[in-house]
């Protein structure tokens, strides 16, 4: 799945579909959730971030783990 994802030359998921036995569509379902799942982790992570330095400069004496 991750040579399909990286767009590896022959690697498609109907390819891949017919080495394990799976449908072409499920394996496109399975990569457009995955892409999804990470674009979301990343923005939730980012505005993390942005919280946790609001947060620290309102509260200069306590720090984290």
């Amino acid at each position: 799945m991750r040579a399909a994802r990286n767009g590896e030359s022959g690697v498609t998921p109907e390819r891949i579909a017919a080495d394990f036995g799976g449908h072409p569509i499920t394996l496109s379902n399975w990569l457009r959730r995955a892409n999804t799942d990470e674009s979301a982790g990343a923005a939730t992570a980012a505005g993390e971030s942005a919280e946790l330095r609001e947060a620290r400069k309102a509260h200069p004496g306590i720090h984290g783990p």
